[in-house]
């Protein structure tokens, strides 16, 4: 078995590559997966570092051997300093304790009455607009998908207080691939650039999510994803009721973690409209078709078969978490071939793999009919993972593919 597969060599300490996964780390790991391959290999400072994109690499990192692998300490520490030990950061029995607890929030017979919150907020949103007035997108995208969960999942109408948390929201999503490229990992408290950024956008977080909290106060009323946060245990039930923090950090995961991967890939979705206008065209039409006069309905969706096609292909292009699958080999394992040794780090790219053209021919052609039924086949299931794949995939993906098609 080979010690190590092909990569770049950088000796001064991973300096310069550190640099460059810090500055344009979509162009290195292209780089990376189009000059190597299946697996490349390189080092951030002492650490090693390896890149899987291959779809059966992926798949044994993510669920066939997914015991073998956690999530990077480095990411785990960034995101418990953001979000406490909620869901996205949980690992173990507490996370299948909590993947318990809170799926049935995302079951499909409450779709129908989010989908009316969905339409709420997004009619809001579109009466805001003037004829003539320029928008930013991206900002109006996030505030819609952060509305969005604080309106459906906690019964709360953020209205002034959505623009200035989606502004925390992006500090923290621009300083994550900083503090990830970094050669070492150093303490929040060096007076060091963005430090202090990072500190007031996590406050600006925690004070919203204390109003949530504190709204509802202990009691479980309602039918929504804080009811069952706060739900008492049953009599006999194995799982203890939360305690106040465990239930503030759930919230605080959803809120910064879900609007900004779904506001992300909207901003994504209009980008491309703009591009490419015969297939906005097509989207027009099929609504118009589908809808008439009346307004978006969770039964219309299902029948906006080009519109999701059209959103598959934003996600194949932008897949909003670009690289947030990191994994740390907890133990020797053999990966492709090669031995890769206890405490490495693995770096699984949706954005890498699914701009490969042995998985996808002419990747950056905006295509929707790649996913049409008589080419779906053509797509490897294992190459096309916006949301992750095996047991910790997204828990909302279905509540952020229904949002994005009824926007």
């Amino acid at each position: 078995m080979s010690r190590f597969p092909p990569g770049p060599r950088d000796g001064w300490f991973g300096l310069r590559l550190s640099r460059r996964l810090a500055h344009e780390p979509l162009a290195f790991l292209t780089e990376l997966g189009r000059t190597y391959g299946d697996l490349a290999f390189f080092r951030l400072g002492p650490l090693p570092v390896y890149l899987a994109n291959h779809p059966d690499l992926i798949h044994q990192v993510l669920v066939t051997q997914g015991r073998c692998f956690r999530k990077a300490p480095r990411l785990l520490a960034f995101l418990r300093r953001v979000d406490g030990n909620g869901l996205l950061v949980a690992e173990g029995p507490w996370w299948l304790r909590q993947r318990r607890r809170l799926q049935p929030a995302f079951a499909p017979h409450r779709l129908a009455h989010y989908a009316e919150g969905m339409v709420h907020c997004i009619q809001r949103t579109i009466a805001g607009w003037s004829p003539g007035r320029e928008i930013d997108v991206e900002a109006e995208m996030r505030q819609l998908a952060l509305s969005v969960l604080a309106r459906t999942m906690f019964g709360l109408d953020l209205g002034e207080r959505a623009a200035p948390l989606c502004r925390a929201g992006r500090v923290l999503a621009e300083i994550l691939p900083q503090e990830m490229a970094a050669p070492l990992t150093l303490p929040d408290w060096l007076p060091l650039p963005g430090r202090r950024r990072k500190r007031q956008a996590i406050r600006a977080f925690q004070d919203v999510v204390q109003d949530i909290v504190g709204r509802r106060g202990t009691s479980p009323t309602g039918d929504d994803y804080l009811a069952l946060l706060l739900r008492p245990s049953a009599p006999g039930e194995a799982n203890p009721a939360l305690t106040d923090r465990q239930v503030r950090d759930e919230v605080m995961t959803l809120l910064h973690a879900g609007h900004e991967t779904t506001g992300a890939a909207l901003t994504w979705v209009w980008y491309l409209l703009t591009r490419h206008p015969e297939t906005a065209d097509r989207v027009i039409r099929e609504i118009d078709t589908v809808l008439g006069p009346r307004s978006a309905t969770l039964e219309a969706v299902a029948r906006l078969a080009f519109t999701e096609r059209t959103i598959k292909e934003a996600l194949r292009l932008y897949p909003p978490t670009w690289v947030i699958f990191t994994r740390k080999a907890v133990g020797d394992i053999e990966l492709g071939g090669y031995r890769i040794p206890r405490g490495a780090w693995v770096y699984l790219s949706p954005y890498v793999t699914h701009h490969d053209p042995r998985f996808f021919p002419d990747p950056e052609r905006f295509d929707p009919d790649r996913f049409a039924p008589g080419r779906v086949g053509q797509v490897p299931a294992r190459a096309y993972f916006p949301f992750g794949a095996g047991p910790h995939v997204c828990i909302g993906s279905t509540f952020a593919m229904t949002l994005m098609t009824l926007t």
